[in-house]
């Protein structure tokens, strides 16, 4: 008897229930697969990354582009990078896990342990003035930079055009819920700005001084977010982590619950250290990253969640943050790294594992027997001057366990009559299969595999 094994529709593995589910995809990620292919998702290669330079410096914090140069903050430090990968030191920012990056006109703006900085194209100052003196977070709307203020559930602005220019007169008071502002981050006409327990809505009035921004009628919602570098902005919306530990984007003046099972048990089991968004091949990804486990990412093209690891035995991902500049993205690394982000099909320390783990094949508690298993896939194009290869793992209890690594032939290029067959896998009354590729050749495989069991 033939079956179709469904390998995966997403990651759905729960660290604390694995049989319940095993189904994982790390460093691979489904779209929809042609009319008439041969499963009904392909499974890509995550982004892979060169080094574009090392910064030597104990950790990145922030990175951001403006006008063709990226700007990044690391180990009490602004540099300047430009797109020949030429680095320029700019002046001193405190060091600071915390740190916020804007920009305002032709102006870098910089908050960091507390401290506001300006880099205007010459010099690096710290303005003085305005309503409080230590500031949490900077976003940028309307000609104005905004200025959460740290600890506290106060905000500011900016004169018009004027990031240096801080009125005392020109705040505002969070005041639905009595909690601290962690995080503002502008999104079209309106500033979101996340609490430890709410979030609150304000828009430019197109006033002047202390009257520029008012709370939007029932801009105020029940849910906070869990850290200051747990929200990210992108073209459709904020993706961030609530306080509940869940994963939330904004739709209009609310949110929407996108995080699964897993992703929440995840969220509950580790506090994520920062969240950030690349997109690829019209994909635009959301990722959740964490210090002790590969991190989650979001694809909002497919509203699926698949992980991104590092090594080949999927540690944590050591990239905290991402950036696009000169057409394409780049990613800085917790001990900072720049890195550009691309089809490489490898990362820059190492292979690239590419592994995706099925689902259960079970029977109604009936005994089986897998006398083939047949991988689908774009084969014959690795291009590597030598065969491909896939590996296989197999499991008889819901991905507990795991069989000894098999490996077969992928064909080199050219080759598109071989098939990945495994024969006479044994009797099981659970079946999981387990199959990673870490050659640096883009092989896309489907989703579906054939087995014949008896």
């Amino acid at each position: 008897m033939n079956e179709r094994v469904t390998f995966v529709t997403q990651s759905s593995r729960a660290a604390d229930n694995v049989a319940f589910s095993p189904e994982r995809l790390l460093n691979v990620y489904p779209e929809s697969a042609p009319e008439g292919a041969k499963g009904v998702l392909l499974l890509r290669s995550q982004l892979g990354t060169q080094l574009v330079v090392d910064l030597e410096i104990g950790a990145l914090r922030a990175i951001i582009e403006l006008n063709d140069i990226v700007y990044a903050v690391g180990s009490s430090k602004l540099f300047s990078i430009n797109s020949n990968g030429d680095i320029s030191e700019l002046g001193d920012v405190d060091d600071d896990p915390l740190t916020t990056m804007s920009s305002h006109g032709d102006n870098i703006t910089i908050t960091a342990n507390g401290n506001y900085y300006v880099w205007d194209g010459s010099a690096l100052t710290e303005p003085t003035g305005g309503a409080f003196p230590f500031s949490g977070s900077v976003t940028y709307i309307d000609q104005r930079s905004i200025l959460s203020q740290l600890d506290g559930d106060q905000f500011q602005w900016t004169d018009i055009s004027n990031p240096k220019s801080l009125d005392p007169l020109n705040f505002a008071t969070n005041e639905s819920r009595n909690d601290k502002t962690l995080r503002a981050l502008a999104d079209r006409r309106e500033v979101w700005f996340f609490g430890t327990q709410s979030i609150e809505i304000w828009y430019n009035t197109g006033q002047g001084g202390a009257d520029a921004f008012a709370r939007i009628n029932g801009g105020a919602l029940d849910t906070g977010c869990l850290g200051t570098l747990l929200s990210v902005k992108m073209d459709e919306g904020i993706f961030f982590i609530g306080d509940d530990r869940i994963a939330y984007i904004t739709s209009g003046l609310g949110i929407r619950q996108i995080s699964t099972p897993a992703v929440e048990q995840a969220l509950e089991a580790s506090i994520p250290t920062h969240c950030f968004y690349f997109e690829d091949r019209g994909h635009k990804f959301f990722a959740i990253r964490f210090d002790d486990r590969p991190a989650w990412v979001f694809d909002l093209a497919t509203g699926l969640w698949h992980e991104r690891s590092s090594g080949v035995s999927h540690g944590p991902w050591d990239v905290i943050t991402t950036v696009k500049a000169f057409g394409v993205w780049f990613a800085g690394t917790s001990r900072g790294q720049i890195l550009r982000m691309g089809r490489f099909n490898e990362d820059f320390n190492g292979p690239l594992r590419r592994t995706a783990v099925s689902r259960s094949l079970y029977m109604n508690g009936n005994q089986f027997s897998v006398s083939e298993l047949e991988f689908l896939g774009r084969i014959g194009e690795s291009d590597l001057g030598r065969d491909a290869e896939v590996m296989a793992r197999f499991s008889k209890d819901g991905g507990r366990t795991w069989s000894l690594e098999e490996k077969r032939s992928l064909g080199d290029i050219g080759n598109r009559t071989r098939y990945a067959v495994y024969r006479a896998l044994g009797t099981y009354r659970d079946f999981s299969v387990e199959f990673s590729i870490t050659d640096p050749a883009d092989i896309s495989m489907y989703s579906s595999a054939n087995v014949r069991i008896s």
